[in-house]
């Protein structure tokens, strides 16, 4: 554990290549499924694999479960992965007849599948350092598509929030506050009356956008306190699934920033929390990864 934690995606994939070349040696995968307990493998062997693959694997099992709030917080940050990237790992993971588009249009109808089908299509402008520093040129767009949002027209508003840059949707708020007098987030929660999930997701998709610092540190917040009131709609949406997710995902990236974060939030150290409160089987590896981020 100490040696994968400390290492690089692609050193890590480089071990895993050169482990199964060596003489006497079998599959990797299939040796850390039998040496360790299934939760602690879960998380082993998703330290092999790319972040595309990792979405993938945690999409099927959302899909599967039809779990509309681990669908949310799975496609609500889609940001330094490509969606294409993403739609094949899922393919390949799921078999010659998987088709990530089909399935999501199947489970989820309405709105709801019409936002995440559109995320989907990976249109999403590329984010650039400093959210929210775009051209002013953009204003006369912005105006013109407020007028559309305010008669709820839905497509422009599916497409304002699966093409726009999350930079771009902070500016976007900004403009809709100056124009409406109302925050973004008001405007959403009046208009969306009756469509919970598609607003949960147009809700997460501006959080994320404004600081998503803190949209992990809290989505980390809820799965650990999830674990006390076990309050957990399916294997998708546990904590353990949850922690993860973001936790090998952020490894390489902001980890340390996150759980700073989660300190400033809570007053509590991320991990003593999970030294506290993360079952046995898997709690050494998530508390080396933050660990091995950390130092």
């Amino acid at each position: 554990m100490t040696i994968l934690t400390r290492k690089t995606l692609e050193q890590r994939q480089q071990l895993y290549a050169t482990y199964e070349e060596l003489e006497d040696y079998s599959n990797l995968t299939s040796d850390i499924m039998v040496k360790f307990p299934k939760e602690a493998a879960n998380v082993l062997t998703a330290l092999f694999s790319s972040n595309a693959e990792i979405y993938a694997h945690s999409l099927y099992w959302a899909i599967r479960a039809v779990d509309k709030y681990a669908i949310i917080d799975l496609m609500c940050c889609v940001d330094d992965v490509k969606m294409e990237d993403i739609i094949e790992a899922y393919n390949n993971y799921c078999g010659a007849n998987a088709d990530l588009k089909s399935d999501i249009k199947r489970r989820f109808p309405g709105q709801f599948g019409k936002l995440l089908g559109a995320i989907l299509e990976g249109k999403r402008r590329p984010s650039i350092p400093g959210r929210g520093n775009i051209s002013s040129s953009e204003i006369g767009v912005v105006a013109a598509e407020e007028c559309m949002w305010i008669k709820t027209i839905w497509d422009p508003v599916i497409r304002i929030f699966s093409q726009y840059s999350y930079e771009e949707l902070v500016y976007f708020a900004r403009q809709h506050v100056d124009i409406t007098g109302l925050t973004l987030e008001q405007s959403i929660r009046i208009e969306t009356a009756g469509l919970y999930y598609f607003r949960r997701l147009l809700l997460k998709i501006l959080q994320y956008a404004g600081d998503p610092t803190t949209h992990y540190a809290g989505m980390i917040q809820d799965a650990l306190l999830s674990y006390d009131l076990k309050k957990f709609r399916s294997w998708s949406s546990s904590p353990n699934q949850t922690l993860t997710w973001i936790l090998v995902t952020r490894s390489e990236l902001d980890l340390k920033t996150i759980a700073q974060r989660y300190k400033e939030m809570t007053y509590t150290n991320l991990v003593d929390v999970v030294n506290t409160t993360v079952p046995e089987s898997f709690k050494t590896i998530f508390v080396k990864l933050i660990q091995g981020n950390n130092k």
